[in-house]
Formats: C-alpha cells, structure tokens, sequence
C-alpha cells in the first residue's frame, strides 16, 4: 500500500502509532522496485513529502515504527533490517508465500532472514 496516502491516515490515530511504536516486530514490505512504485502515486507522493522512493526514504517515513523491511532484490541499503525477497507478485500465490515466510519465523537466532530454498 502507499506509505503516505494508505498507512499515512492509520498512523495518525495516536493510540495506533504509539502501539505500533512500542511493537518490537513491526514489518513494512516497500512499495517501490528500483526507485519506481509498482503502482500508484507513491513515488510522487514521496517526493512530494520530501523523503526518497527508496529504502531510505521508507526508514525516514516510517522513523520509529517498523523494524523490519522487505525490499525487492538489489534495493537493499545492506542494513541488517533490511530483507531482498520476491515482492513482485504476479498471481495471489505470490503474495501468499512471502505473508508465510514472514509469518512462519524465519528468523534465526541472530534474528536474519533465511529465506526457504521451497521458494
């Protein structure tokens, strides 16, 4: 979803934003591939607000909400909080299988991803 027009209003209910801020596993999935949205006015909509249609621009955005970001391959900044995955989705399954890999704690003890060979 776009950042700004989507999660923007969500995030100005006070008691939403203070809960997702006090979450210690909150994860956003970047709206962009290559600097470019995959839909929508989000790359506008960013540069508009003043952040950068990319990874950086999503920590400043989301600046003590989101812990965890999922990128398309080659748009990681190579943060330890930053995973590359698939987020191209071309049919429903697509979606389905990075929501179970996410969902499924794939995380190992030093908390980084492992993304399952299945996939």
């Amino acid at each position: 979803s776009n950042p700004i027009l989507s999660i923007g209003p969500i995030l100005s209910i006070s008691r939403i934003n203070q809960l997702i801020q006090n979450h210690n596993n909150v994860v956003a999935i970047s709206p962009f591939v290559g600097n470019k949205a995959l839909k929508g006015p989000s790359v506008q909509n960013f540069i508009d607000m003043g952040f950068k249609p990319n990874i950086q621009g999503l920590k400043k955005y989301y600046n003590k909400r989101v812990n965890k970001f999922f990128v398309h391959h080659g748009d990681s900044d190579n943060s330890s909080n930053v995973f590359e995955d698939q987020i191209i989705f071309k049919n429903e399954n697509d979606s389905k299988n990075l929501a179970n890999r996410i969902l499924q704690n794939e995380w190992d003890k030093n908390n980084t991803y492992r993304r399952d060979s299945r996939n």
